[in-house]
């Protein structure tokens, strides 16, 4: 099984053209793009798969900073019910983010996968 997380801005820029415009010549409407805070947000989500099935998709509030909150919103409520049915061949791979690899996680790593 791989799991992995990716950030999915909600707007992004189509293609951003350069307009050049003489000295005290005014904006022209058409050229003028609202540009929104932040890009306008995002959406982190994270989900598993394997060659046979995948996870359900989980919505990441502020994003996984801390190996608690890796355990607690994604090892423990989605990817370990999902493995224990795997069989004993069963391997997990994920990055090798710093929550991922922290301290607290290998107890967890060592009594299920």
């Amino acid at each position: 099984m791989f799991s992995d997380e990716s950030r999915f801005y909600l707007y992004t820029h189509e293609g951003s053209k350069r307009v050049y415009r003489r000295p005290g010549e005014l904006y022209k409407q058409s050229c003028i793009k609202e540009n929104l805070p932040y890009g306008g947000g995002s959406v982190h989500v994270r989900a598993g798969i394997s060659s046979e099935r995948r996870t359900e998709l989980v919505m990441i509030e502020n994003g996984i900073s801390t190996g608690e909150r890796y355990i607690t919103e994604i090892l423990n409520d989605n990817v370990c019910p999902f493995f224990v049915n795997m069989g004993e061949n069963a391997v997990f791979m994920q990055d090798n983010a710093r929550s991922h690899r922290a301290k607290i996680c290998l107890p967890i790593f060592n009594k299920v996968y």
